[in-house]
């Protein structure tokens, strides 16, 4: 029997995001800046919801999804702040319903993630802004690409137990 596949929803993604927000208001460490995001660009988390089941039934790989969630969340910076916090949070919550065991990303290597991710961004896409949806299609969710290959490098080494 297979088990059910746990994919996370647009209304998860929004909730972390929301509780990433309160707690920056509790903690003066934490910044959360709400940025103008165009409604077609916060729509790009709409599809991603949708491309990341298809991702998984084209891979069939609960890791890969996971990468896919982690890097897409972030590339298309369809929240008003905490993109990169919310999209850790997100994977780790997708992994963990799926049986995984993962850890606590600290502060440090949060800081250093989203610091080297910036550099392997840049060397991708060429820009820090937000990119479209076409970010989401199959060929840009591979080892081939260094921001994907980053990410997936992360989960395995940072996140997973």
């Amino acid at each position: 029997m297979m088990t059910e596949i746990k994919f996370l929803t647009l209304n998860k993604i929004y909730t972390i995001n929301r509780y990433i927000e309160i707690q920056a208001k509790k903690d003066v460490n934490l910044k959360y800046e709400k940025r103008f995001v165009r409604i077609s660009i916060r729509n790009n988390l709409i599809d991603l919801v949708e491309s990341a089941e298809k991702y998984y039934f084209k891979t069939n790989d609960m890791i890969l999804t996971a990468t896919y969630y982690l890097k897409n969340i972030i590339i298309l910076q369809s929240l008003e702040d905490g993109n990169h916090r919310t999209a850790i949070t997100a994977t780790r919550i997708f992994l963990d319903s799926n049986g995984y065991k993962t850890k606590v990303v600290d502060t440090e290597c949060y800081k250093d993630f989203k610091n080297t991710l910036f550099m392997y961004r840049y060397k991708e896409y060429f820009t820090y802004d937000s990119l479209d949806k076409k970010v989401l299609q199959l060929d840009d969710n591979n080892i081939e690409n260094y921001v994907f290959d980053y990410c997936l490098k992360f989960i395995k080494n940072k996140m997973l137990r």
